[in-house]
C-alpha cells in the first residue's frame, strides 16, 4: 500500500515491530528488455532478488531516504518477479522502490529525506544527507540553487569528523525533502535536538526561524539553544528545500569538552510532540521541586540546629551534605531547560560541584558521629575532591564524566564501610543508618542491573533520587534521635547542676554575723556550671571571728561534694586557735576521703580585737586597704590546696589592723574573668579597683567590683564563680 511518496507503509499493515523481518513480492513489467537503474529506500536492512537473482543487499541502519541506495539490473521483456526482504530493528517500518529514468552522472537525482506519516510517530531525524558549503551567501537559501557540487555531510559537526571543505565558524546546510502528499499543508513539529551555535532556518527560500544571532564575526555572534518544538508546514508539492545558515566560532572551546559544535533537527507529529514536550517539562519541574526543595528543607533545619547548638558538628556536615543533594537535583534538571551553552556550562559546573560536596561531606558527617579523631583517609578524600572540583570547574563536560562518577562511588563506599564497622561494634541505633544505606544500595543496584541487561532507563532518575532521599530520611532520623538523647543528657546535667547549686548555696551562712568592731559584706555569683566557691563564718564566745573562703576544683556535683566536706570540717574545727592547724587537719581529712583529683583551695582568717591571723591554701592573696595611706597591700601566702599533700608546711601571718582598714578576701573568679578579646582582668587591676573604693563601706566596695567585672566581661558568659568577702575595721 503506497502513499503519495511511493512508500510502502508496513507500520500501517503490521503495526510497529522490533527486530522483525518481512518479505514483499511484486511483478515489474517491461516492454523491451534492457538495463534499468533503481533507487531503493529502506530503514535498517534489505535484500532484493529479481528473477531469482540477488541484485542488492544492505544491512546498514539508516532513515528512509531517496536514492541513498541505487543499483542497476537487467529486466527482461514482460513480467519480472521481484522479491524484497525488509528487516527492521525499531521505529517506523516502510520501504520504496522505483526506477530512475534516463539516469546519468550529470542528471543524478539529489539525495533526499522522505517525510511520511509512518515516520512521524518516532520523529524523522534530519542529520544526514545534508549538502554543506563553508562561507556565507543568502542566495544559498534559494531552492533553485544548484548544490550538487557541495559536500554531503551531517550537521552534528563532531570534533573527530569535520567537513573536508573545512569549518571556519560559519557555513550553510541544505537538505532536499520529499513530502508525502498526505502531509501537504499539515502543521508538523520542527524539533531542535541539539544546537551549539546560532542559526537561521529557511524553508523554500523563506526564513521561518532564527535561533540566536548568526554573524560573520565571533564578537557579534549570540548562541542559543531552543528547547521548545516549532511549527513547520510544507505546501503543495513533493519536493522542498530546508536550508540552515549556521555559525559557531567556539570550536576550540567545545574541543576541550569533546562535544560537537553543530546542530541536529527532527521532524515529528505536532500534537504528539507538543504533548510529549509539555509532559516532559511538567515532569522535570515537579521532579526539580520535589528533589531539591525537600533536601533544602533538611539543609535549613539542620543548619539551624547547628547554629543553636554549635558543638553538634554533625548537624553542620549533614546540612552541607543535604545542600549538595538539593543543588545536584536542581541543576540536574535545570541543565535541560536552559537556552544557551554558557548557562549550560555554568549548570554543569554547579552539578559537578554539588556531587563533589555531597560525597565529601557525607563521609565527614559519619566521621563526626563515629570517630573521636578525624581519620587520615578523610584528608586524602578531601584533597582528591578538591582536585576533581577544580578540574571539573575548568573543563566542565556535557555529561557526568567517569572520574566524577568513580569519586562519588568511592565516597559512598567509604560511608558504607563506616556504617558496617559501626554495626559490628553494635553502636546504639546504627540500624537506622544501615536501613537508609540499604535502600540506597538496592535502588542503585537495580538501576545498574536494568541498564546492564538493556532494559528501559525511563525511571532510573526517579529511582536513584528515591534511594538518595531514603538515605537522607534515615540519616535525619538517626541524627534527630542522637540529638534527642543528648538533649535528655543535657537536661539531666542541668538538673544535676541545679542540685549542685542548691547544695552549694545551702552550705553558705543564712545571715552575716554581727560584730561590734567589724563591718562585713559578702557577694557570690555562681557560673553556668557551678564552680564550687564557698565562704563561712564562726563567731566564738570570746568574740573571735573566724572566716573561711574557698574554691573547690571541678564543677557540678563534684564541687558540691567537696564544699559539703569542707563545711563539715569547718563546723568541727572552726574553734581551732591557729589557722595553720585548721589547714593541716583539713588537708589530711580531704586526702583520706580518696576523692581523686579533687581539692579545696581555702583561706582561713581569725579576727580578734584589731588583729588578723591568716593562712591560705592555694587561694588568691588577701588584700588590705590601709586607711592611713590610701594604698592596698597584699598578704602573700602560698600553699597547696587541701587534699594535695598530707603534710604540707602551710604558713600564716599576723597583722595589725587600724580603724578604717578594709580586708578583701576573694576567689579567683574576678581575677580570671575574660573579656571578648580573650584578655584576663588580672590581680593588678583588681588591686587598682579595690584601692579606688577601699575607703567606702563593704557594700559599696562590692558594688564597685561587681560593676567593674561586668564592664570588663562586656557580655561574655561567666566561666567561674565570683565571690568577695569584705571586712572593714570600725
Amino acid at each position: 500500500r503506497t502513499k503519495g511518496s511511493g512508500i510502502v507503509d508496513l507500520s500501517d499493515a503490521f503495526g510497529t515491530q522490533l527486530n522483525a523481518t518481512i518479505y514483499a513480492f511484486c511483478v515489474l513489467n517491461k516492454e523491451v528488455p534492457g538495463e534499468v537503474s533503481f533507487e531503493f529506500k529502506h530503514d535498517d536492512g534489505a535484500v532484493v532478488w529479481i528473477n531469482s537473482q540477488q541484485v542488492f543487499s544492505s544491512l546498514t541502519a539508516r532513515t528512509l531516504s531517496n536514492n541513498e541506495d541505487v543499483f542497476d539490473t537487467r529486466l527482461e521483456a514482460g513480467g519480472n518477479t521481484c522479491l524484497l526482504k525488509i528487516t527492521q530493528k525499531s521505529g517506523p517500518w516502510g520501504f520504496a522502490l522505483r526506477d530512475i529514468p534516463e539516469k546519468s552522472d550529470s542528471t543524478a537525482v539529489l539525495p533526499k529525506i522522505m517525510i511520511w506519516a509512518g515516520g512521524l510517530e518516532y520523529n524523522i531525524s534530519l542529520w544526514r544527507l545534508w549538502k554543506y558549503h563553508p562561507g556565507d551567501s543568502l542566495e544559498w537559501s534559494d531552492p533553485d540553487f544548484d548544490d550538487r557540487s557541495w559536500e554531503t555531510f551531517d550537521t552534528l559537526l563532531s570534533q573527530n569528523r569535520l567537513p573536508k571543505s573545512g569549518w571556519d565558524g560559519i557555513g550553510w546546510f541544505r537538505m532536499h525533502l520529499e513530502i508525502d502528499s498526505t502531509l501537504w499543508n499539515t502543521p508538523l513539529a520542527l524539533i531542535v535536538r541539539f544546537h551549539a551555535g546560532a542559526s537561521e532556518i529557511f524553508l523554500d527560500g523563506k526564513m521561518i526561524y532564527q535561533f540566536g544571532t548568526v554573524a560573520t564575526k565571533k564578537t557579534e555572534e549570540k548562541t542559543y539553544m531552543e528547547q521548545n518544538p516549532k511549527v513547520i508546514s510544507f505546501g503543495p508539492g513533493a519536493n522542498h528545500l530546508l536550508a540552515v545558515r549556521y555559525s559557531n566560532y567556539s570550536a576550540e572551546h567545545f574541543k576541550k569538552w569533546d562535544q560537537p559544535i553543530g546542530f541536529r533537527l527532527n521532524i515529528g507529529d505536532l500534537n504528539q510532540t507538543v504533548e510529549t514536550h509539555t509532559a516532559s517539562v511538567r515532569k522535570a519541574t515537579i521532579f526539580q521541586m520535589i528533589w531539591s526543595i525537600a533536601p533544602a528543607f533538611l539543609t535549613l533545619q539542620f543548619l539551624m540546629l547547628f547554629l543553636f547548638y554549635p558543638r553538634f558538628k554533625e548537624n553542620l556536615y549533614f546540612s552541607i551534605f543535604t545542600g549538595g543533594i538539593a543543588t545536584m537535583a536542581f541543576f540536574y534538571v535545570q541543565s535541560n531547560l536552559l537556552s544557551s551553552l554558557q548557562q549550560t556550562g555554568f549548570s554543569a559546573r554547579m552539578l559537578g560541584l554539588a556531587i563533589n560536596v555531597m560525597a565529601v561531606f557525607g563521609v565527614r558527617c559519619l566521621y563526626s558521629l563515629f570517630y573521636p579523631k578525624l581519620p587520615k583517609q578523610f584528608f586524602i578524600l578531601l584533597a582528591a575532591g578538591l582536585g576533581v572540583a577544580v578540574y571539573y570547574w575548568v573543563y566542565p563536560p556535557f555529561e557526568i564524566p567517569v572520574y566524577l562518577f568513580v569519586f562519588t562511588l568511592i565516597g559512598f563506599a567509604e560511608m558504607i564501610r563506616v556504617i558496617v564497622i559501626a554495626m559490628l561494634k553494635k553502636r546504639p541505633g546504627i540500624w537506622i543508618l544501615g536501613l537508609g544505606f540499604l535502600i540506597f544500595i538496592l535502588s542503585l543496584g537495580y538501576i545498574m542491573v536494568v541498564l546492564a541487561l538493556g532494559g528501559s532507563n525511563s525511571f532510573t532518575d526517579e529511582l536513584l533520587f528515591t534511594g538518595i532521599f531514603g538515605l537522607l530520611i534515615f540519616m535525619s532520623i538517626y541524627l534527630a534521635r542522637n540529638f534527642a538523647q543528648t538533649n535528655d543528657e543535657n537536661t539531666r546535667k542541668t538538673k544535676e547542676l541545679e542540685q549542685a547549686r542548691q547544695l552549694q548555696l545551702s552550705m553558705l551562712p543564712k545571715e552575716l554575723p554581727q560584730h561590734p568592731h567589724l563591718e562585713i559584706g559578702v557577694f557570690m555569683k555562681t557560673a553556668t556550671e557551678v564552680g564550687g566557691d564557698y565562704y563561712d563564718f564562726h563567731l566564738a564566745d570570746n568574740g573571735t571571728l573566724t572566716v573561711a573562703i574557698g574554691d573547690a576544683t571541678g564543677h557540678g556535683m563534684q564541687a558540691g561534694t567537696m564544699v559539703a566536706a569542707t563545711k563539715s570540717l569547718f563546723n568541727a574545727v572552726a574553734d581551732e586557735p591557729e589557722p595553720i592547724e585548721f589547714l593541716k587537719k583539713g588537708t589530711k581529712v580531704i586526702k583520706a576521703m580518696g576523692l581523686k583529683k579533687m581539692f579545696m583551695a581555702l583561706t582561713i582568717a581569725k579576727f580578734k580585737d584589731h588583729h588578723m591571723q591568716v593562712a591560705a591554701a592555694g587561694m588568691p592573696f588577701t588584700l588590705i586597704y590601709r586607711s592611713s595611706t590610701g594604698r592596698v597591700e597584699e598578704v602573700a601566702l602560698k600553699g597547696m590546696p587541701l587534699g594535695g599533700f598530707g603534710n604540707f608546711p602551710y604558713k600564716d601571718k599576723k597583722l595589725h589592723l587600724s580603724a578604717g582598714d578594709t580586708v578583701l578576701f576573694m576567689s579567683d573568679g574576678l581575677e580570671e574573668m575574660f573579656n571578648p578579646q580573650d584578655e584576663m582582668l588580672g590581680e593588678e587591676q583588681v588591686k587598682v579597683l579595690f584601692e579606688e573604693t577601699g575607703a567606702h563601706s563593704p557594700e559599696e566596695i562590692i558594688e564597685h567590683l561587681k560593676k567593674a567585672g561586668e564592664v570588663w566581661a562586656n557580655g561574655r558568659a561567666q566561666q567561674d564563680d565570683v565571690t568577695f568577702m569584705v571586712i572593714k575595721i570600725k
